[in-house]
């Protein structure tokens, strides 16, 4: 059966007539009869019988009324949804941040972008965000925030800002007395991170040989609270981003830079699937990208 049999179930049965039904659904009478045959000889059933010159469900036709009426509704719903999602009436976005340290600054944006687009839902996941581009080819994601551009011509990569790649000792340690210090000088630290050791080398070789960080060991540990708290109490180091960590500095640690005064720079990129945005995640990304260029005004940018 077809989308067009229940239709005319529907019509009939609402309109009592076939010369009504024909005219409402542009049809000819012969035609609206030869498509009711059709179903009936399907089924081997009578769908309608005629009263008093009006046509009345039949036991039968009353059953694949009430189908034909609930898939009727669900064709129009799903029409509906995909309109509004056309349209950026309806949508979601899902989001993936690489650093645990990144979800400070997400409520301000998502409150400006949320009155712009109030039926758009943002998901942020933290499943898996040590390995966001596997969360991306799955399409477990739409986007994700990351730290190195990916090589894949699949990709298309957003810069976003530079960042600072900093060690992070105790204020006791050591080495707190110095401004800058060599990957060599962690030679026997153990260095706290929550991300896999391939994870670092993907930016400092970059500018340094991987074999240059000879650390004890890595400690992977979820929570960047946890490090800090660890590091201030010289239980390890950490390599962590310079932006990514002002709301956990106090004086209990020092933030070094790696190789010179200028330190060891990196990008934080916008990652997606190549494809072309809906007007929705267009949006999204402009927010993005001006919150970064313009953190300090951003509330009073966005709203002009």
């Amino acid at each position: 059966m077809e989308v067009r049999h229940l239709k005319l179930i529907s019509t009939i049965s609402r309109l009592g007539s076939m010369t009504k039904a024909a005219e409402e659904l542009c049809l000819t009478q012969s035609a609206l009869s030869h498509q009711l045959k059709e179903v009936e000889s399907r089924y081997g059933v009578s769908i309608f019988t005629r009263v008093n010159n009006k046509l009345i469900l039949s036991d039968t036709g009353e059953i694949i009324l009430e189908f034909a009426n609930d898939i009727l509704d669900r064709i129009e719903q799903m029409n509906e949804t995909v309109r509004m999602v056309k349209n950026s009436e309806l949508g979601t976005i899902r989001l993936s941040l690489e650093a645990y340290t990144s979800y400070y600054w997400l409520p301000s944006m998502l409150r400006i972008y949320n009155e712009q687009f109030p039926n758009i839902d943002i998901q942020i996941t933290t499943e898996n965000p040590t390995r966001p581009i596997e969360d991306l080819q799955n399409r477990k994601v739409d986007f994700a925030i990351m730290v190195y551009e990916p090589q894949d011509p699949g990709f298309q990569a957003i810069p976003l800002f530079e960042d600072e790649l900093v060690v992070v000792v105790s204020s006791s340690h050591p080495l707190a007395s110095h401004e800058t210090i060599n990957l060599s000088d962690l030679d026997n630290e153990k260095i706290l991170t929550h991300t896999p050791k391939h994870e670092h080398h993907k930016v400092l070789e970059k500018s340094h040989s991987p074999n240059e960080l000879n650390p004890d060991r890595f400690l992977h540990i979820a929570s960047t609270e946890t490090i800090i708290t660890m590091t201030a109490e010289n239980m390890g180091v950490a390599i962590l981003s310079r932006w990514a960590i002002q709301p956990y500095l106090d004086s209990r640690i020092k933030l070094l830079s790696i190789g010179s005064d200028e330190g060891l720079k990196k990008n934080w990129y916008l990652v997606s699937i190549k494809r072309e945005l809906p007007l929705h995640e267009e949006q999204f990304v402009r927010l993005l990208r001006e919150y970064f260029a313009h953190p300090g005004g951003f509330l009073k940018l966005s709203k002009s």
